[in-house]
């Protein structure tokens, strides 16, 4: 009996200390760094764009674009109106823009729509260079998965994309992208 409640008193110590721990971290503010490339001193366990390194931009502006719901989503260009938080330049300005017309939509689209089927998209960094000083390449895997109404999936395709990302005072930013290998 006493071996027990001391235990559950253990137990309960551990959960009021693992409670503060993830308060503090989660509430702890983001440092901007200044050196480019790298992502060491960001706060990853709630991305905003606000302090965002040039990893995290990269990923969440390629899973904001390439993650769609056909049901609700006009065309795959929503996903870009979406993604403007994490995005600079030309392509912050064209995610302001209506999506272009006379564009052939996939061929998956209408199947999709008809099923009410979601597109989601993950990526995952897999190299960074700064080219130079305030500018990072970031590669990224991104993998798009097909989430059907009965609870299956299947993945759509893979994507390798070059991602260029700007430094801005208020963190980086995706100012754009190239894929280089799609399967």
């Amino acid at each position: 009996m006493k071996r027990t409640l001391v235990l559950v008193f253990a137990l309960a110590v551990l959960v009021l200390l693992g409670g503060a721990l993830i308060t503090t971290t989660r509430h702890h503010p983001a440092q901007h760094a200044s050196t480019p490339g790298g992502d060491g001193d960001y706060n990853l366990t709630d991305p905003t764009p606000h302090g965002a390194g040039p990893a995290v931009a990269a990923q969440q502006a390629l899973m904001t674009m390439f993650s769609w719901q056909p049901s609700r989503d006009g065309s795959a260009g929503a996903g870009l109106a979406r993604a403007k938080p994490w995005l600079s330049g030309q392509l912050a300005a064209s995610a302001e823009m209506p999506p272009a017309t006379g564009i052939k939509p996939l061929t998956e689209w209408a199947q999709w729509r008809q099923g009410a089927d979601v597109v989601t998209a993950t990526a995952t960094t897999t190299a960074i260079s700064a080219p130079d000083i305030g500018r990072c390449v970031v590669k990224v895997a991104l993998t798009q998965m097909v989430l059907h109404r009965d609870g299956s999936s299947n993945r759509w395709r893979v994507m390798d994309i070059d991602a260029r990302t700007t430094d801005s005072p208020d963190g980086w930013r995706l100012e754009g992208f190239t894929v280089t290998d799609s399967h």
